[in-house]
């Protein structure tokens, strides 16, 4: 729904307790955790340093990738160098490196690449730890081996594409600022002739998904970086010279990878029901109960005398709410829902908005802890209502309303379920659940259910169940969380079917230490 919203919930208003950032284990303990965790996947990390010689302003250019190999590892090509290409002896080894030739200009704090390749190279895999270069690796570092199909392989003559990415540490997370090698690659040439194009893929490519060439700058944006392919042509020694030139190979044409576009809203559906009337300077009442039998939930609207400088054409808009699940998201909802129209009319004295539900609407839920919920477009963000009146013998519940837009329901004084109350989901502070939607239970990454993301019960797990084709038996839908929507990097959404580096790893590592146990 568009403009302003206001939804009703069910809400048990909690006290902050928290005053001050508290921790739940001892530093020496945290400390231990993340050495053992270190070691366990590999990490080169021995501690955040800079590297004087690495570092180095953005390209001119703007952000970067390209394939290089040593000059040590080619030999000289048959018919003269080529543009984009390289020659190497066949059945001769060669390093590939990827490199960053421009950066963010801010510094970026996650690397991540994605190379596709053809069967005539033999790639020697080794541990993502030690393919890994960039000096500023800390975290996760991850490797990946895809045959044509999609599938991990461990046939290495039948992979053709290999991905690597790497996390700078621990929010908050060190800056860095190096420019070069990112990851060196051991390969083989075939033993016979061969041209094999090599193609640096960007992240959102067909092929490559969220696994492909990208920086994350410091602020958390994604920077996706211009890129280039490499031909590596593996060639026979030189013959004797004769007097039949050598023909000169065609090069092959390079294919442009496509960013997927974002996907558009769901529209929202019609009005299951509608009323309508004038109402002027004088001031005016509507209600949605116009029929014989009152429906589940109900709205009334009185405006009073003066708060319209002139008439207009009020209306009430219902809808059912299983037919508008983008309006709350993962909400505990009641069974309808309210459009008021005109969008963003005023009122000066304020409306007052009436919403009446039936017993069997409220089975099981105490009423007392219902409240409203209202989401403000000046803010882009869900608030809780002042609430000037409570019958819970008539059923009823009265807020003012000084604008109009659209009032939905939710229950429960954790509407998504996801461990923080709504009132902490409000707060302004992220480290306690804050800058949050009370409507959507993926923004608050706690894997184990305990209400606190620490290293050990959720960052190692999620980085355990590493899955960025969504294969088994890594892939767990309770360790997935879709891309961020903004406008902070933990507003996560739904699971996307993968878990990868850039929104899972890099998404739960943003959320270290938030907390919502002590409400």
């Amino acid at each position: 729904m568009r403009g302003q919203r206001f939804s009703v919930s069910l809400n048990i208003f909690a006290r902050w307790a928290l005053a001050v950032w508290r921790r739940r284990v001892p530093a020496a303990v945290g400390a231990l955790a993340l050495f053992g965790v270190v070691t366990l996947i590999g990490l080169m990390a021995s501690g955040i340093i800079w590297h004087g010689s690495d570092a180095a302003s953005a390209a001119s250019s703007g952000p970067e990738m390209g394939l290089s190999v040593p000059p040590g590892d080619t030999t000289t090509c048959p018919s003269g160098t080529d543009p984009g290409h390289v020659c190497i002896d066949v059945g001769s080894s060669f390093t590939l490196s990827i490199e960053a030739i421009g950066i963010p200009a801010i510094g970026y704090v996650l690397m991540q690449t994605y190379i596709v390749y053809g069967a005539d190279l033999d790639f020697k895999q080794a541990s993502a730890s030690s393919e890994i270069v960039w000096p500023d690796c800390n975290i996760a570092p991850v490797s990946g081996l895809w045959d044509a199909s999609g599938l991990v392989t461990t046939d290495l003559n039948v992979a053709v594409a290999v991905h690597h990415g790497c996390l700078s540490g621990l929010p908050p997370l060190p800056k860095s600022n190096h420019i070069g090698t990112l990851v060196s690659l051991s390969f083989n040439c075939a033993a016979t002739s061969s041209s094999t194009e090599v193609k640096l893929l960007p992240d959102g490519d067909a092929i490559a998904a969220t696994n492909g060439a990208l920086y994350k700058d410091i602020n958390s944006a994604s920077v996706i970086p211009k890129v280039s392919n490499l031909f590596v042509d593996c060639v026979a020694p030189t013959p004797t010279p004769t007097d039949t030139p050598t023909e000169t190979p065609t090069p092959t044409s390079t294919r442009t990878p496509t960013i997927t576009s974002t996907p558009t809203m769901t529209p929202t559906p019609p009005p299951v029901e509608s009323v309508s009337t004038p109402i002027g300077s004088g001031g005016g009442n509507l209600s949605t109960d116009i029929g014989p039998t009152p429906d589940a939930v109900e709205a009334e609207l009185d405006i009073p005398e003066f708060a319209l400088s002139e008439t207009e054409a009020i209306t009430i808009e219902v809808f059912l709410a299983e037919d508008i699940p983008e309006a709350v998201g993962d909400a505990q909802t009641l069974s309808r829902a309210f459009r008021f129209l005109p969008d963003g009319l005023t009122f000066d004295p304020p409306a007052i908005v009436t919403i009446t539900y039936t017993d069997a609407e409220v089975v099981g839920i105490d009423e007392s802890a219902i409240e409203l919920i209202v989401y403000n477009s000046q803010t882009d963000d869900w608030e809780v209502a002042t609430i000037i009146a409570r019958d819970t013998v008539a059923n009823t519940i009265k807020i003012s309303m000084a604008h109009f837009s659209d009032v939905h329901t939710c229950h429960g004084d954790d509407c998504d379920e996801d461990g923080c109350t709504n009132d902490q989901e409000a707060g302004s502070d992220e480290r306690f659940g804050g800058l949050r939607d009370m409507t959507n239970k993926n923004d608050f990454y706690d894997v184990n259910g305990d209400r606190f993301i620490d290293l050990t019960n959720d960052i190692f797990e999620v980085i355990q169940h590493y899955a960025p084709m969504g294969t088994e038996p890594e892939y767990d839908v309770n360790f997935d969380r879709g891309p961020s929507e903004g406008p902070n990097v933990w507003n996560m959404t739904a699971p996307d079917g993968v878990i990868d580096l850039t929104n899972d790893i890099f998404g739960v590592i943003q959320q270290y230490f938030h907390d919502c146990q002590n409400p």
